[in-house]
């Protein structure tokens, strides 16, 4: 019984370790990430901004995943941050020179939704996940946002892009990962 208890414990120890470790490659990943997002300049964070929104259609069009409900998300399918990952390595960019194709451009998209939905996961990683959010929704100057929007909707656009426009809905956020005022 001892032994049994002991080995137990043991398990724990290393499962504890691991997840620590985990942890902390994910928050030091989304940091990271936040820090190049904090160099960009406008034009690059509503792109960004315009990825992230069209990943949200490409979703729910061809996986039929809601990322407006990412703990329902989670909830139903915990591996959802391994295919987000599969997608990214799927679609970045192969040939470095050429122009991005609609493919590559959603892989910068999916990066922010990947540290979202691992923040569901991994509550430690949400203050950074927040601030990941308030650099691409925040804008100085939101007609260079709307020309982005513009040029998106021409080269990767579909109708919905078109309608959200339109109805002032282009660029929600879920409500777990709202920056905090």
């Amino acid at each position: 019984m001892a032994e049994y208890l002991w080995e137990k414990n043991l398990f724990q120890f290393l499962r504890d370790i691991a997840r620590n470790k985990l942890v902390d490659f994910q928050l030091k990943e989304a940091q990271r990430y936040l820090l190049i997002i904090e160099g960009m300049d406008e034009f690059q964070k509503a792109s960004l901004a315009c990825s992230t929104y069209l990943v949200k259609h490409y979703e729910i069009n061809n996986h039929y995943r809601n990322l407006m409900k990412p703990t329902d998300l989670v909830e139903i399918e915990p591996d959802v941050t391994f295919k987000f990952i599969n997608q990214i390595k799927k679609f970045q960019n192969k040939y470095p020179n050429s122009p991005p194709t609609y493919e590559e451009f959603l892989a910068s998209g999916y990066q922010v939704w990947l540290h979202s939905l691992r923040s569901i996961l991994r509550p430690e990683l949400k203050k950074t996940v927040r601030k990941i959010w308030a650099q691409i929704s925040y804008f100085q100057n939101e007609d260079d946002f709307l020309e982005v929007w513009d040029y998106c909707v021409l080269t990767y656009g579909n109708p919905e892009m078109i309608m959200d426009k339109v109805m002032g809905t282009a660029f929600e956020i879920p409500e777990e990962f709202r920056p905090l005022d």
